[in-house]
């Protein structure tokens, strides 16, 4: 007889009886197939990033921790775009985008792919950065939402969107109010080993003293509102809120640059025409993009748009003079009805009668041109008889036989 496997002790190095292994390897098994938090997003985060930006992005590692509200000002404390998420019941979580993770972003829709090289990792953010990255974080935890199978995964990153850009790292903490946090570290592959970048959450636990999902603080009663989900913005609606920045121009001036190099202090350079009514509206690379009239308004310079490029030609002509930018400038003089680009046929000021000039004669009838002059006789030739005879030509036939 085979005498049974001893059953192993507590804290020994046996790996226990037939029944303990075979419990451990259900239970691997288990949570192999099981769709755990960390691996929903490894999942969200390529099908994301391929669907928003054609972009491929994959998760190297994903680990997490929790941590009490005091400490996690030592937790947040590394650069990069700093971001502020919004939550249900007002709650709030963070975000942290590292610089290769947003410069890869950035690439990505801007030029169509991600360029090598190390990112400037002094590189300050600009809710800019934040206004083009965020449609990305709010796609993958919407999506990653419903994957986890245990239901306080779900609850941990539901309903989070994009809410602000935050510059300091000490007024992001100050805005996260909740007990412990779990904090959920990223490290990320970019187009393929291009670029590597980290991607932190910082999520609020549920508290057992929470509002009810869905109903407002304070409400001790009625029926519980279902919790909206913020709309995600496409590219362009992104790139139409963002900010441009304009430059006003006086006058263009171009000279050698052996004139330009020998220019010193207190040098006087002649700008030629320079009219305050009608100065040039352009971009930060010189694209002209109007024309205005330069003014005051509150003690500060304004600018009155008086022509812009981008506008077509009949709806600048149908634009009155109120129209302006930041400016009430002067409004064009009464020209008698003719100020403007539509005008009534029966408003117009009649034109002056032209006067009678009479009939103009007939071809016919007209003077005839005086005669010429007869010229005068030409004089004789002078008598050539005395000039020698000239033998006569031989003939050809003659010339060629010679």
């Amino acid at each position: 007889m085979t005498a049974p496997e001893p059953s192993a002790q507590p804290g020994a190095d046996s790996p226990g009886t037939i029944v303990h292994r075979k419990a451990r390897a259900g239970r691997a098994d288990h949570q192999s197939r099981a769709m755990s938090l960390s691996k929903a997003l490894r999942l969200t985060l390529a099908k994301v990033a391929d669907d928003l930006f054609d972009m491929s992005m994959s998760a190297i590692a994903v680990r997490s921790e929790s941590c009490e509200g005091e400490s996690l000002q030592q937790k947040l404390a590394g650069a990069g775009l700093l971001m502020l998420l919004d939550g249900p019941n007002r709650s709030r979580g963070a975000a942290i985008l590292d610089v290769p993770l947003v410069t890869g972003l950035i690439q990505q829709q801007t030029m169509g792919k991600v360029l090598p090289g190390e990112s400037d990792p002094a590189r300050v953010m600009t809710p800019t950065d934040a206004a083009i990255t965020a449609p990305f974080l709010d796609r993958l935890l919407l999506r990653a939402t419903p994957l986890p199978d245990d239901s306080k995964d779900q609850a941990l990153i539901s309903g989070y969107h994009f809410g602000a850009w935050i510059e300091d790292p000490r007024v992001l903490c100050m805005a996260l109010e909740a007990h412990s946090y779990e904090i959920i570290y990223m490290s990320l592959d970019i187009a393929g080993g291009v670029q590597q970048g980290n991607l932190t959450l910082c999520l609020p636990h549920a508290d057992a003293d929470a509002c009810p999902e869905g109903r407002e603080p304070g409400a001790t009663g009625g029926d519980v509102s279902p919790i909206v989900e913020a709309p995600t913005a496409t590219l362009s609606e992104t790139v139409q809120n963002l900010r441009a920045d304009l430059r006003i121009a006086l006058a263009n001036l171009r000279m050698p640059l052996r004139t330009l190099s020998q220019l010193e202090i207190g040098a006087v350079i002649d700008l030629g025409r320079a009219d305050f009514q009608d100065v040039r509206i352009q971009s930060l690379d010189g694209a002209p993009v109007g024309r205005g009239v330069l003014g005051q308004v509150d003690g500060l310079r304004a600018v009155q748009a008086s022509d812009v490029l981008a506008k077509p030609k009949q709806q600048m002509l149908d634009d009155t003079a109120g129209s302006m930018v930041g400016l009430n400038g002067p409004v064009a003089p009464d020209l008698g009805g003719l100020n403007g680009s539509r005008h009534d046929p029966e408003q117009m000021p009649e034109l002056p009668e032209m006067p009678d000039v009479g009939e103009l004669p007939a071809l016919g009838e007209s003077e005839t041109a005086p005669e010429l002059p007869d010229l005068p006789e030409l004089p004789d030739l002078p008598d050539m008889s005395d000039l020698p005879d000239f033998d006569d030509m031989p003939s050809l036939t003659t010339m060629q036989a010679g």
